[in-house]
């Protein structure tokens, strides 16, 4: 890779590419990897020898093999982010989330460009927690009027014709049981109005938390 295409050095382009790049063989094994390949799988001493397996998760290794052949068997370009999520692992075992694009080269190599999304992947589950939380919010929000609008007030009417009703009984017992009523629909009125003020102070809180994310 040093022979010159219009006056630039190919291996200074090879090594200016800000992705991961391998170049690979028919039989997965690594022929050249640029510094931002072995900086990102952690391979300080080079990565020519390994093969493309090696820096796959164990749980997706066997897999991996038989996706590797089957390309080989029909190479066809594919871009970053096309089929399913992949992950691959550094040498220090950790696995993290990448995009891989496959260009081939000739009959028997294959140009693999790989990207660390890390990031993006975790922009990406905070937008969904984000949304989670906006949809509990308007939940929560809905819960707590319909609490206010029917069921607060129908304990309300209930506590006042209980009262209604007590005046007019002249058993002292009786009476006393009445009322005790009376205040134990009194207790669960407040109860629920301090929940419904607990729900929508979260509301509030959540919303603050959403709009800060969001910018």
């Amino acid at each position: 890779m040093t022979e010159s295409f219009e006056g630039l050095d190919a291996r200074g382009l090879w090594e200016s590419v800000p992705d991961g790049m391998l170049l690979v063989n028919a039989n997965g094994s690594i022929r050249l990897a640029n510094l931002e390949a072995e900086r990102m799988f952690g391979y300080s001493e080079g990565m020519v020898g390994l093969t493309v397996d090696d820096l796959m998760p164990s749980h997706f290794a066997a897999g991996h093999k038989a996706l590797r052949e089957g390309f080989h068997e029909h190479p066809t370009r594919r871009t970053m982010g096309a089929g399913l999520r992949l992950e691959a692992e550094r040498a220090d075992g950790t696995v993290f989330p990448v995009q891989i694009s496959l260009s081939p080269l000739g009959a028997d190599l294959v140009i693999a460009a790989v990207r660390d999304v890390t990031d993006l992947v975790a922009a990406e589950e905070r937008q969904i927690d984000s949304a989670r939380r906006r949809i509990l919010a308007v939940d929560h929000e809905r819960i707590a009027k319909d609490m206010h609008d029917t069921v607060i007030q129908e304990l309300f009417a209930l506590g006042m014709s209980l009262q209604a009703a007590g005046a007019t009984i002249h058993d002292p017992e009786q009476a006393a049981r009445v009322e005790a009523g009376v205040n134990t629909l009194d207790d669960v009125i407040r109860s629920i109005r301090a929940l419904i003020f607990d729900i929508r102070n979260e509301k509030q809180g959540s919303d603050l938390r959403v709009r800060v994310i969001e910018i």
